[in-house]
């Protein structure tokens, strides 16, 4: 596949000029009409599902069907873009509308969680006189149970309380409060144990979607000794739904020990 990619370079160079020279145009002229904006992204769709259907007949493998569907969606938007500008306008505006809400609505949820775990972690800090995180890491390597995987200086572990079906957390074993100041050796057994545990999902959960999230101290304190920074990745495996919105509780079909257990035979 990547031998014939480098033969068909030019296919992607074209795509790649269109799209810069869209992005030039919208900065150059921004007092050009919304309607004429939208008809000029008609145009982009059209040129770059034209392009991406070219490169898939010219393409073999997995890549070959997603150049497909891309390209036919792309000429799709354009013809509708063409045909009915003004819906096509309604449907924009809707899209970005519907964007921004939902963008911020999670902004607001990350944003609020975030400042919980922190402020749980100050609170510790100020009772125990040490790390919550390094307390976690000492009770789950002692139980086993949990553990999914272990290097000299990482592990990782599926939390005690799960919000999600296969969460997984990846600590570094030496405290630490910022992700940016880590050893160079630690950012390497990171990428290969989130490789490794990337692969074992995707064999255990047939390729599921993921979100990954670093957390690390706030930029805004020199010091954070209460924090302890982690990765913290979530398979799409279920839907949060009314009940999690309105109660900030998870239902979770999935028990941690299950999970762990999964991923630790997963084969790779």
């Amino acid at each position: 596949m990547v031998n014939t990619l480098s033969r068909n370079w030019w296919t992607l160079v074209l795509r790649g000029v269109a799209a810069v020279l869209f992005g030039i145009w919208a900065f150059v002229w921004p007092d050009i009409t919304f309607t004429i904006l939208v008809l000029l992204f008609g145009a982009y769709a059209l040129w770059d599902g034209v392009f991406a259907l070219i490169g898939a007949f010219r393409t073999q493998g997995e890549r070959r069907w997603m150049l497909i569907l891309e390209g036919v969606v792309g000429v799709a938007m354009g013809l509708v873009t063409f045909l009915w500008p003004g819906a096509a306008t309604l449907a924009l505006l809707t899209i970005i509308a519907a964007w921004a809400i939902i963008t911020g609505i999670f902004e607001i949820i990350a944003a609020i969680r975030l400042r919980e775990e922190i402020e749980g972690a100050r609170r510790h800090h100020a009772v125990k006189e040490r790390c919550v995180f390094c307390d976690i890491i000492r009770q789950e390597i002692a139980a086993e149970r949990r553990v999914i995987l272990e290097t000299p200086d990482m592990v990782a572990v599926a939390p005690y309380a799960p919000r999600f079906p296969f969460e997984t957390w990846l600590l570094p074993r030496s405290h630490g409060s910022r992700f940016e100041e880590a050893p160079r050796h630690v950012y390497e057994q990171l990428a290969r144990m989130l490789k490794t545990v990337l692969l074992r999902m995707n064999r255990a959960l047939e390729d599921p979607s993921y979100n990954l999230v670093i957390h690390s101290a706030p930029f805004s304190e020199t010091r954070a000794e209460y924090y302890h920074w982690h990765v913290e990745l979530m398979p799409k495996l279920t839907r949060t739904a009314g009940f999690e919105w309105g109660t900030g509780f998870y239902i979770n079909p999935t028990s941690p020990e299950e999970a762990a257990q999964v991923l630790r035979a997963a084969k790779v």
